[in-house]
Formats: structure tokens, C-alpha cells, sequence
């Protein structure tokens, strides 16, 4: 097996003139904090292996000293395994590290610019084979030839597990490699063409009808009526109630928001978040009413207990632009 480490070397770790200053300070941040951890996690290992070294030792030699108990395990009337991690465990430990750094970068970048991305994991990137472990089926029958080539199959499964486990332990991922894979998923585009053209996609899908392609919209006079909501009685309350966490619901809201900013909001207004969506809004709670949505271009907003959404413009050269430019409106 390729060592690990030897691999990691021949990487040219280089500064990404693609991120912008704040972008990079953060990945310089974060791959610090981690190289950081790995190097405390490792030093806690080795301490953890001194003790339970010490640990053993102390019960073995305890283990002549009682003469009621006999055999391999008369000194385990006073032993208890206070620190034990083997290292198939911590192994496990730092590959959950290495994942945590990769998430925090993947993350920042999807929560800053308001993108998915091809999330990968430690494996994705490390490529380590965790050898198999040799058959032991039929060993009663075995010659002793074969017992012997069984033998020796096992001790090189043992040390090629050893080297695997430390392989993972030993492992450093620089954030280049995964700034990489963000940039494959921007599929050429910056990240603000990626969120545009998402908000755009995400829009025009949650307006289409599924089978017939048909649009779920009307606009008229300034006004878009979007059919999207799910709208219900509550037949004990003897009232209605509308659904305002679908992800087609919100999709249409994003999409409002970025054609109110002028493009500069690629997240829904938290002002409209507080008071427009959630799982469910009582008749009770007003949501039946016409709201004032507090846009620029967005006026107001009105929901109907038939699932009607309407959305109404400061005019309707705005509505029918939106239309145009986000629902693939074509009239």
C-alpha cells in the first residue's frame, strides 16, 4: 500500500487566488483549528496508550500476589479498565475530525453565498482500502501446511490493518482539495451566477406542474395568483390553516426576494421569514388577510383557504418582469 503520508507531500499546497480575502481567512482559520486538534488528539492517544500500558502492567504483576484465583485472569478481581481506546477506535475519532473539517469549509461556503454543492466526506478524498480480513472456514479440516499458510495470512492481515488504521490517524487534509471540488460544482459560474441560476431553476420548477408542464400561475393587472399552497380545515377547531414551509412555497419567496433586492439578498428577508413562513398559520392568526409585504417592488401578499397565493407589485411592468425573468413566463 502507498504510504499515506508520502502521497500527501507530493500535493503542492498553494494560495487559491479564486477565494476573496475574508473567503480565505476563513480556510486559513479553519485548517489551523484543525491541525490543531489532530496533533492534541494524537498526543491524548499516545498518553491514553502509555497509561493502559501501565494499567496492564501493574495487573500482571498484582496477578502473582493472589492466591485464590488462578489462570489468565486471577488478577481480574481488582482490575478495571479505566482509559481504553484501541486504534481501530481513535482511527475512527480522526476520520470524524477530518469529515468536521471538511463540513465547516463546505458549509461557510454554502451559508455565505446561498449554493448547494457536492458535499464529500474523508473517504472521497482519501482513498484507503481497509484490507480483508482472511477466512478462517474449514480450519478443523485444514492440513498442517495449510494451518501454517492460514497462520501467516493472519499476520499480514494484522499488519496491513495497522498500517491502514495509522494511515488514517496520520492523515492531513489541506482545504485546497476541497475548494477544489467547490469550484467543480459552481460548474464554471462565480457564486453568484451559481445562486442565480438556482433561485431561477428552483422558481420555475415550483411554479410547473409536474405531469403537463402546465403553469401554476396567473398574472393579471400587477398581481401574479400562484397555486401552491396547501391550504386545510381543522375540523376540531372548526378552522382553517395554511402550510407555509414547502420548499415550492419558499422557493417562490426567494425568488421574490432576490427580484425585490435587485439581486442582492439570495436568502429569503428575514422579515419576511418571521412573519410569512412556518409550518402552519391559523384563520385565527389572520394569515387569511392581505399582508403588507414591506418590498420595494413586492407590495403585498394575500393567502386563500383554497391554496391561492397572490403576490401584488407596485406595477405591472415589475410583475410581469419577475414573471418573465423567474417562472419562465413567455407571453
Amino acid at each position: 500500500m502507498l504510504d499515506l503520508l508520502e502521497k500527501f507531500e507530493k500535493v503542492e499546497i498553494k494560495n487559491d487566488s479564486r477565494l476573496g480575502d475574508e473567503d480565505k481567512k476563513y480556510c486559513d482559520r479553519q485548517y489551523t483549528l484543525y491541525i490543531k486538534v489532530l496533533n492534541h488528539y494524537r498526543n491524548m492517544f499516545k498518553l491514553l496508550q502509555n497509561v493502559n500500558q501501565q494499567d496492564n502492567d501493574f495487573y500482571k504483576s498484582v496477578s502473582v500476589e493472589n492466591d485464590y484465583y488462578s489462570g489468565t485472569y486471577k488478577h481480574q478481581i481488582y482490575m478495571h479498565e479505566f482509559m481504553k481506546v484501541n486504534k481501530e477506535d481513535f482511527s475512527g475519532i480522526m476520520e470524524e475530525t477530518h469529515n468536521r473539517f471538511i463540513e465547516r469549509i463546505n458549509k461557510y461556503f454554502i451559508n455565505k453565498y446561498n449554493v448547494t454543492l457536492n458535499e464529500k466526506k474523508f473517504k472521497d478524498y482519501v482513498k484507503l482500502e481497509k484490507p480483508e480480513s482472511p477466512s478462517s472456514y474449514g480450519y478443523r479440516n485444514m492440513t498442517e501446511e495449510e494451518l501454517d499458510q492460514l497462520k501467516i495470512k493472519k499476520e499480514e492481515y494484522k499488519a496491513a490493518l495497522d498500517i491502514y488504521f495509522n494511515n488514517k490517524i496520520n492523515a492531513e487534509l489541506h482545504y485546497d482539495l476541497i475548494i477544489d471540488d467547490i469550484f467543480i460544482s459552481l460548474g464554471g459560474f462565480n457564486f453568484a451566477e451559481k445562486a442565480e441560476n438556482e433561485i431561477k431553476d428552483n422558481a420555475k420548477n415550483a411554479v410547473t406542474g409536474y405531469r403537463n408542464n402546465e403553469p401554476k400561475y396567473e398574472i393579471k393587472n400587477g398581481k401574479i395568483s400562484f397555486d401552491i399552497m396547501f391550504s386545510r380545515k381543522c375540523n376540531i377547531w372548526n378552522q382553517y390553516r395554511i402550510d407555509l414551509n414547502s420548499e415550492t412555497y419558499h422557493a417562490v419567496l426567494r425568488a421574490l426576494t432576490y427580484f425585490d433586492s435587485d439581486k442582492s439578498e439570495t436568502a429569503i428577508y428575514n422579515k419576511w421569514v418571521g412573519l410569512f413562513t412556518g409550518y402552519e398559520k391559523k384563520e385565527e392568526e389572520g394569515i387569511y388577510d392581505s399582508h403588507y409585504a414591506n418590498g420595494v417592488k413586492v407590495h403585498y401578499f394575500k393567502y386563500y383557504k383554497n391554496g391561492k397565493f397572490d403576490v401584488t407589485f407596485d406595477n405591472h411592468t415589475n410583475a410581469l418582469t419577475f414573471a418573465r425573468e423567474f417562472l419562465g413566463y413567455s407571453a
